[in-house]
């Protein structure tokens, strides 16, 4: 069948393509990707099982770059069993490039964080950067995690303006149980495997991710001697060591892998 449209209706509808041709080009993130709703589902989570030692291995971090990062992950206490919540102290430490710390030579970056690792796969962390005294609150989901290989997690550093509900900005984190130049090729395989999976329904993938830099002729751990914790996050740590010491702990922590 063949019809024609009056000339006020042709342009209508031609405006109402057009409209929905530019909301289409919104419809991505500032890397082009589908990209992550702000309310973002984790996996079912185990948060004992996250104790100890993780380093990074890859990262998604627009404008950031570091060196030899690893993050330790100790467990205050039993926050609450229904969800099972555990209060965790979490501390991170890297090497920052001299031109992006305004030093000469590779300068110590480090956080001290009590955070709440959450059975629906969310870290809800309080942030110190060393000599701060006042935390900036960080939510991470957890995407993917073995406990004994890998945990990807993803936190939102910029909101859409365009969808409102969207991340413009996502940062991504690949943790691995061993030092990244010690993964031998099965883990490596393994961890791209995972990772994709996780990725793949917000249009990421594991060639998106930049490899964090592991450089032998730079100390580890990256700040020495230790930083010391800010008076804030120990008080706010000690309090809570009171507030939960009858909630039991975890005692699982001799079922996980040594890190190394």
């Amino acid at each position: 069948m063949y019809f024609s449209l009056s000339a006020p209706v042709l342009t209508l509808v031609l405006s109402v393509l057009s409209r929905h041709a530019v909301r289409g080009q919104t419809q991505l993130d500032s890397l082009g990707k589908a990209g992550f709703p702000l309310i973002l589902t984790g996996i079912p989570l185990d948060p004992c099982k996250m104790y100890g030692t993780w380093y990074e291995y890859k990262h998604l971090t627009v404008g950031i770059t570091d060196a030899n990062a690893f993050s330790t992950y100790l467990p205050i206490g039993i926050a609450s069993t229904t969800p099972l919540t555990v209060a965790m102290h979490w501390t991170t430490q890297a090497f920052v490039p001299a031109a992006q710390a305004g030093t000469t030579t590779p300068a110590c970056f480090s956080t001290f964080q009590q955070a709440n690792f959450t059975a629906d796969g969310k870290k809800i962390s309080s942030v110190w950067r060393q000599g701060s005294t006042t935390p900036v609150r960080a939510v991470l989901t957890i995407l993917y995690t073995d406990y004994d290989n890998v945990e990807v997690s993803v936190v939102c550093t910029a909101r859409d303006p365009n969808r409102p509900t969207f991340c413009l900005t996502p940062s991504i984190f690949v943790l691995t149980r061993l030092r990244p130049p010690s993964l031998p090729a099965t883990t490596q395989t393994l961890v791209q495997n995972a990772v994709n999976q996780a990725l793949q329904p917000y249009g990421y993938a594991f060639s998106d991710l930049s490899s964090t830099l592991w450089n032998s002729t730079l100390a580890f751990p990256p700040c020495n001697p230790a930083p010391t914790a800010p008076a804030q996050f120990v008080q706010q740590v000690n309090v809570l060591k009171t507030a939960l010491a009858n909630n039991g702990g975890c005692y699982r922590f001799n079922t996980l892998p040594t890190s190394g």
